[in-house]
């Protein structure tokens, strides 16, 4: 099973890109530094639900959470 920290980075980072954004554009839509954004996409970092929502609202998206 694919891991929070591996399915937010790909995500974000598809969504940014098919946006044509850079990671400091998206950093500066959602308040974040760079760094953070770097970490998120890399995986290096676990998205916290805040974090989660701040992109997911800059990019768009919904946030849908599935019991298992």
């Amino acid at each position: 099973m694919e891991s929070i920290a591996t399915a937010f980075a790909e995500c974000v980072r598809k969504e940014r890109q098919s946006r044509e954004l850079s990671q400091e554009a998206l950093s500066l839509a959602a308040n974040m530094s760079g760094r953070t954004t770097y970490n998120l996409e890399s995986g290096t970092r676990k998205p916290s639900v805040a974090t989660i929502d701040r992109f997911c609202e800059v990019l768009g998206l919904e946030v849908v959470f599935r019991p298992r």
